[in-house]
Formats: C-alpha cells, structure tokens, sequence
C-alpha cells in the first residue's frame, strides 16, 4: 500500500522550469512557473508566475506580483509570511499573508535578493549580481527600516543560527577575484572583513553553535590553491561579542 496520495494535478505549459517553495508545517505550498522567453517583450528575464495551493478549493491560486521578472520569493521561519521581489528594477518587495494575498509592499528599490533570520524577526533585502552590493535590513514585526549596508560584488547573504550577525561573501563560482567575507551585525554595522588574496574563496558555510551563539569558528570555509595567511587563522578562532 501507497503512503503518498495525490492530492491535485497541474500541467504547465510552454513551462522549461519549476520551483518549489514550502514551508515547516506544509500549510504554505508555493510554486514558481518560468518560462524562458516572454513573447510580450517586457522582460529581459523570461516570463514567470507564482502560484499557491489552496487546500480548501485544491487548486493554485495565482499569487499577484508587479510586472517583470521575480526576483526571489521566500516564506519566514515561524510559516506567517511570504515576501517576493518582483517587477523592472527598481523592483517592489510585497509580503503577503498565508493565503497569498498581498497586505504591504516594503519596498520599491534596487534589489533581488532576501534572506530572513532564523528567528524571523528581521530581513535583509539585497542588490547582488549586476546590483551594487545595498543592503538593507527591516524589523519584520514592525517594518521599520533599522540599518543598511554595502557589500560590492557579493554573491550571497547567510544569517548565523543566533539571528545576531549575517555574512557577505564573494566566491569564485561568481567572480574570480577579489574574494574576501563579510561580517555585520544584524544592523548593519561591519564587524569584520577577511580578505582572500591567496586563495578562491569556493563556498561559505555557518555551522550552528552548540551554545546558539555565533562564533567565527563556526565559518566553515572551502578554499582552492590554499595558501592561507596566518593572520586569517587568528582572526577565525576570535569570538564576536
């Protein structure tokens, strides 16, 4: 006997990619419909929709964004809220309640990138990629703009599991020079940058701490052509107040 039931069926047509986003409980099923070309011509990135599940009707419902690309679309750690970035920069960053109905738009900025805290109490909206690296932080409770910062050339941004900090970084996969970590508080104050001038920085992990609070021990860093600076071995075993 099965243990896995079909509850709908959809076909996407004239579709070369789907993503799928949910959530802890499973209550919020999201899924981002791209299709390469945009035969409107308004987008530069393709055509593209999202959709959410509506268990009541058992079909998705389409999710309203501005027209253009989206950007990203992510739903917070405690399953309340669903943000996207969506439409011609400067984009629009809507949040929606869990049945996909827009009730705020944050912000209407140069951004492509969100990433929220583990504790969902705060959200970093980004401008990566051909962007300048802004970034800008907002209490999720509130929406009240607490900081912002800058991080040239960056390729991702990663909270620590404590919410207190969040790390910059640029990485060989993305750019072959200039490879170095950024370190900021969860305002946006830059606590410290490690350069790699020696080495192609590959990727950047947080390990979580066993006390909960972030320590650069807990970087796990994936270097090529090691040849590391002693200096970067000291700075690595401090612990951030």
């Amino acid at each position: 006997m099965s243990h896995f039931e079909e509850l709908y069926y959809r076909v996407f047509k004239n579709v070369q990619e789907v993503n799928y986003y949910g959530n802890s409980s499973g209550s919020i099923n999201i899924l981002n419909a791209h299709r390469t070309i945009d035969n409107t011509g308004s987008s530069y990135y393709g055509f593209e929709k999202i959709f959410i599940y509506n268990e009541q009707k058992k079909l998705f419902d389409e999710i309203p964004t501005f027209k253009g690309a989206i950007h990203n679309t992510k739903i917070d750690y405690v399953d309340e809220k669903i943000f996207t970035l969506s439409g011609l920069f400067p984009s629009f960053c809507l949040s929606y309640n869990k049945s996909g109905i827009p009730d705020l738009m944050i912000s209407n900025d140069y951004k492509n990138v969100i990433e929220i805290c583990p504790n969902s109490l705060f959200m970093t909206l980004a401008g990566f990629g051909s962007l300048s690296g802004e970034i800008d932080i907002y209490r999720l409770d509130t929406y009240e703009h607490i900081g912002n910062c800058k991080s040239v050339s960056a390729s991702f941004i990663k909270w620590s599991s404590d919410s207190r900090y969040f790390i910059t970084a640029v990485v060989s996969s993305k750019l072959k020079v200039d490879h170095y970590i950024n370190i900021f508080r969860y305002n946006g104050e830059l606590v410290r940058t490690i350069d790699f001038k020696n080495s192609d920085l590959v990727n950047v992990l947080i390990m979580k701490s066993s006390n909960d609070r972030f320590d650069i021990k807990n970087i796990k860093i994936n270097l090529e052509n090691k040849k590391t600076d002693p200096s970067l071995l000291t700075q690595r075993k401090m612990t951030l107040d």
